[in-house]
């Protein structure tokens, strides 16, 4: 989960809209994951250093992102 702020930079949009595709295919690699019958999966989100970088704004985004994404995630992998 790295390099979705360049990889939305680099279209010339908002760090946002990476973080949103970043989330989506967080989904997408969690269905493979499944589809594998891969028992444990590990993701690393945000280090410390990685937080003291980034402007309040988009810490604030990126928190709200996970507090909504997870727990329906989550909900969905357990219901398959």
């Amino acid at each position: 989960m790295d390099g979705n702020r360049r990889w939305a930079k680099k279209l010339k949009q908002l760090a946002t809209f990476g973080h949103n595709q970043g989330g989506d295919t967080l989904e997408r690699v969690l269905e493979l994951v499944l589809q594998r019958g891969i028992p444990f999966v590990s993701m690393w989100a945000l280090s410390k250093e990685n937080i003291l970088e980034r402007a309040t704004d988009e810490l604030n985004y990126l928190y709200q992102l996970i507090r909504e994404k997870i727990p329906k995630l989550v909900k969905k992998m357990i219901a398959k």
